[in-house]
């Protein structure tokens, strides 16, 4: 019997309950009609979304030059340069994408999805949301720290998570919402940005398993290894 070689391609590969869970509070609003996701890889999402309520989601994913995914609206792209014009979405969402990039990449990836959000006013919907927080304590004092209180939002929402299957149901963390708030400076997101980077709230805890796929990345020089 031949085995299927192990896939080494680093996906977003999760159910679209867990995606409602996370990011359901702007996605769901009626107002809301294109939604982007970022480094979008396997997840179903974008179809799940697309037969059950019609809105348009636009996948990136830089992985997409070597390997196309199902469906359409779909379109090879970098977190950090992203090939869509200034406000030209509703929401702009990502799951388990900033943990596996450096600092200087989420300042730009941060950037380049405010950048493409429409901004955010009365009958128009318009956020940047990130999936998992993993230290909401820490950003939350470093946005008071720095007079930032107000420009963004922690939310985890309890009562969606608890219908999850037991295995999705353990990922269970905050979402970190930045509205791209209307007549903002960008000298002020600049600095949001900052603040949202150095807190390192975006790194979960590194493993032994996290210490591995470094030295396989080194050694292979491929940015995109997962271990299974």
């Amino acid at each position: 019997m031949i085995k299927k070689p192990k896939r080494i391609i680093e996906r977003t590969d999760h159910s679209s309950g867990l995606y409602r869970a996370a990011f359901d509070r702007f996605i769901g609003q009626s107002e809301v009609s294109t939604i982007l996701d970022v480094a979008a890889g396997d997840s179903p999402f974008a179809e799940d979304m697309v037969s059950h309520t019609g809105k348009r989601v636009i996948r990136i994913d830089r992985d997409y030059a070597r390997h196309e995914p199902k469906g359409g609206d779909w379109e090879a792209g970098d977190a950090t340069a992203l090939p869509l014009e200034d406000d030209s979405v509703d929401v702009a969402i990502s799951a388990f994408m900033m943990q596996h990039l450096t600092p200087d990449e989420q300042r730009r990836a941060l950037a380049e999805m405010l950048r493409v959000v429409r901004p955010y006013t009365d009958g128009r919907v318009g956020a940047v949301g990130i999936f998992p927080l993993y230290k909401p304590k820490k950003l939350a004092e470093l946005i008071q720290k720095n007079d930032l209180e107000g420009k963004l939002a922690i939310t985890v929402d309890y009562d969606a998570f608890e219908r999850l299957p037991i295995a999705e149901r353990k990922l269970e963390q905050p979402t970190l919402w930045i509205p791209n708030w209307q007549g903002a400076s960008v000298e002020e997101q600049s600095r949001l940005i900052a603040a949202i980077v150095e807190s390192n709230a975006l790194y979960r805890r590194t493993t032994l398993r996290d210490i591995a796929r470094r030295a396989v990345m080194a050694h292979t020089g491929n940015p995109t290894v997962r271990l299974q």
